[in-house]
């Protein structure tokens, strides 16, 4: 996905006054990882290989953080906001076989 281009097109789509939210776990590094994190990455790498997928295809790593990227955007006023929601999910779900 090319962000720059998602957010140009918001921009276009949206009035002067919408916004963008964008909700995370936390930038990456920043959020520990629960125990059986390495477990289930082990998994899915024997079965899938090591290259991070997205739908039917590759994930390349972006080369800024998303918080970058919108401060350079139409949607440059970025606020931060804790949100905390607890989430529960199947095994398939964490193993993403759902």
């Amino acid at each position: 996905m090319d962000r720059v281009q998602v957010l140009a097109d918001l921009d276009k789509l949206t009035t002067k006054t919408a916004g963008v939210v964008i909700l995370s776990a936390g930038p990456p590094g920043t959020t520990p990882l629960p125990g059986w994190a390495p477990v289930v990455a082990d998994v899915r790498a024997a079965y899938l290989g090591t290259v991070r997928r997205a739908g039917s295809g590759v994930y390349p790593e972006p080369e800024e953080t998303y918080q970058s990227t919108v401060e350079r955007s139409p949607f440059s006023a970025v606020e931060v906001v804790p949100f905390d929601q607890v989430l529960v999910r199947s095994l398939d779900e964490r193993s993403g076989c759902n």
